[in-house]
């Protein structure tokens, strides 16, 4: 048992595969601004036919199984997401069908939700058909990513085309085929049952399940007002009168043909077997890791012939440095010759005004309650302390102490000055004081 998903986001066109009695019917479509154009249809008469006339790489492929192999149906679950649908529908599957569970493939897609229940269409085919269905056009190179059911297709397109009723009665969409009838009944643009009545000749029995199948429905959603019954096909009138309603039926211009129907449902039930998709996971597991052994070996030489080549120029700009070397190095003798005079007479420099003495009378200045914050020295200029006190009166008593100082001149206070802070309860202080060796002098490089 398996349940049918999408492979692929890939953003390509889509190629869609009807078997008919004349061959392969295909249609090649585009996304066009959200759009599912139709570019161009054809009859192909047998898979490798079809490869010679499209590009089966450049296009998603979509085809369909006969609702002859598959049961579809129904059903109300408890409104959860769509994982819990899943685990909920699981646990009724062997309810739904007499087949062995690893027989079938399986997939649903939520309908409606009302009063805290789900309606959920249902559809379970046998695996057997549907990879007959697959397998001819797997072995052509034309790999289905999606599987739908042909009666369901050619309802969706029929909804998009305004050529059905979307209103709130029981309508029914009917389409004759000289071995089948396949019934859909809807309300709301959505299925309330799917039927294939197989048949021999005659549309004797159809009056009858046409019949049973409206009271069922009606029975599931009690109600609903019986509406228009269209029929694709050759009407029975007999069989059709059974409807009891309006009865309408399509021509061939307005009926699309199976390949453009499959493009108007690209979202719904996807009935493609697991085994398909791991099969196909594992290919591009190989090709993937194909590719990258080839990148990697493409790289590896690419980084070799970089690596020799920057061997090459690095011997070539070793050469230029050791000849550069060779004329500097007289100039840079004579440079540490002149630095060393330098340090000799930096040394005998006064230093009295230097940053390291300021710092070091500032802070011996300190009071016991006071601290600083910052020390902005500018050499032969000024110095501009921050700080916080306990008191404003201990920050005055600290300016009180620079005055006196013999390194300092004026001392003020500057900036933000004395200010107590609500916060913290602490008196904070910016004082600026410049340095007897200021005057007549430019101001230094700060420093902090």
């Amino acid at each position: 048992m398996s349940r049918g998903q999408p492979l692929s986001r890939a953003p390509r066109g889509w190629l869609a595969v009807a078997a008919v009695p004349t061959g392969l019917e295909y249609a090649v479509a585009r996304d066009r601004e959200g759009q599912v154009q139709i570019e161009r249809e054809a009859v192909a008469a047998s898979p490798v036919e079809l490869t010679s006339q499209v590009d089966a790489k450049a296009n998603r492929i979509t085809t369909a199984v006969g609702s002859e192999d598959v049961f579809c149906e129904t059903i109300q679950l408890p409104t959860a997401e769509p994982g819990e649908l899943r685990q909920m529908l699981e646990l009724q599957l062997d309810q739904m069908t007499p087949l062995p569970l690893e027989e079938v493939v399986y997939d649903f897609t939520p309908l409606e939700t009302s009063e805290g229940k789900t309606r959920v269409l249902v559809a379970l085919g046998r695996k057997s058909a549907i990879n007959d269905r697959v397998a001819p056009l797997e072995a052509a190179g034309l790999p289905p990513e999606r599987v739908t059911v042909d009666v369901l297709a050619l309802f969706r397109a029929l909804l998009q085309r305004g050529a059905l009723p979307n209103d709130d009665r029981l309508n029914g969409l009917a389409q004759i085929q000289r071995h089948r009838v396949d019934l859909v009944l809807f309300s709301r643009s959505q299925p309330v049952a799917v039927r294939t009545i197989l048949r021999e000749g005659e549309l004797a029995d159809f009056a009858w399940e046409l019949q049973r199948t409206v009271v069922a429905a009606q029975v599931q959603l009690p109600g609903l007002e019986l509406g228009k019954l269209t029929v694709v096909g050759a009407e029975s009138g007999e069989a059709v009168q059974a409807w009891g309603g309006a009865v309408e039926t399509l021509t061939n211009g307005a009926v699309p043909s199976l390949a453009a129907s499959l493009c108007a449902d690209l979202t719904g039930l996807n009935l493609l077997p697991e085994e398909w998709r791991t099969k196909r996971r594992r290919a591009r597991t190989r090709q993937t890791w194909v590719r990258i052994g080839v990148a990697a070996a493409v790289v590896y030489l690419l980084a070799l012939t970089g690596f020799l080549v920057a061997i090459g120029f690095r011997k070539a700009h070793l050469n230029n440095l050791r000849a550069e070397k060779t004329k500097l190095t007289a100039a840079y003798q004579g440079a540490r010759q002149l630095h060393s005079e330098l340090l000799a007479m930096q040394s005998q420099l006064d230093d009295k005004y230097s940053a390291l003495e300021v710092l070091r009378e500032v802070t011996s200045l300190l009071p016991e309650n006071v601290k600083l914050s910052a020390f902005n020295f500018r050499r032969d200029d000024a110095v501009t302390l921050k700080g916080q006190a306990d008191t404003a009166q201990s920050v005055y008593s600290y300016v009180e102490r620079l005055q006196r100082s013999g390194l300092f001149g004026e001392v003020k206070t500057g900036g933000g000055g004395v200010r107590s802070d609500p916060g913290s309860g602490l008196t904070r202080f910016e004082v600026t004081a410049s340095l007897k060796s200021a005057a007549g002098k430019p101001g230094g490089a700060a420093w902090r």
